[in-house]
């Protein structure tokens, strides 16, 4: 991690040899101010670069930040988690890809298995209001055409995946799809009032 606050150089600039120009463009108008901005910490900017690489299946810069990632305070079940999620939304094969980038990183910082998260681990508490609100459009677009597809998205994602306690549900909203209607159309959470909620205090 470089001084600044950016990511360091070789996971976020070309190389100079290469392309001089781009090497600016990037650190004074592209990744250095997106990296840099008060908005939005290092830490989630590292854990969203790293969900967008991983559904872009983009290998070749993957593991240079799941090094980042963990320098900047993501956790190794952070990460784990994250590829479990997307693997339902972008596919296993961006997922099996996603887990060779991250290999070789987690051997070399000693995480252990018990590091990460369980196979099968006490799920958060349902909100069974914000369930049903969700549920309902999505059975009236498409019960008479896959009732298999809702069936499914009903069981396997939100009474399952998006209740696993080791990624809160704020990173688990697959960004094209937080706050877009249309993400009900793709099984994915229409609104944000429709995400299970968090465990209340007490």
């Amino acid at each position: 991690m470089q001084a600044s606050g950016c990511p360091r150089r070789s996971a976020a600039f070309p190389p100079r040899s290469v392309s001089p120009a781009l090497e600016a463009y990037s650190k004074t108008d592209l990744v250095g101010p997106v990296w840099t901005g008060a908005e939005l910490s290092l830490r989630d900017r590292a854990l969203v670069t790293f969900a967008a690489l991983m559904t872009r299946h983009e290998t070749d810069t993957l593991q240079r930040h799941v090094t980042l990632a963990l320098d900047v305070g993501v956790t190794p079940a952070e990460l784990s988690e994250t590829i479990t999620h997307l693997a339902l939304y972008t596919g296993r094969g961006n997922a099996i890809a996603a887990t060779e980038a991250a290999a070789p990183v987690f051997a070399a910082h000693g995480i252990a298995p018990a590091d990460l998260p369980a196979v099968d681990p006490d799920l958060l508490p349902l909100d069974e209001e914000a369930e049903a609100a969700r549920e309902t459009p999505v059975r009236g677009t498409f019960g008479n055409v896959s009732t298999g597809g809702a069936d499914t998205t009903r069981k396997l994602l939100f009474r399952d995946l998006w209740l696993r306690p080791d990624l809160a549900p704020r990173p688990r909203a697959p960004g094209p799809q937080h706050g877009d209607r249309r993400g009900a159309d793709r099984g994915g959470p229409a609104r944000a009032d429709n995400l299970p909620s968090r465990p209340r205090d007490g």
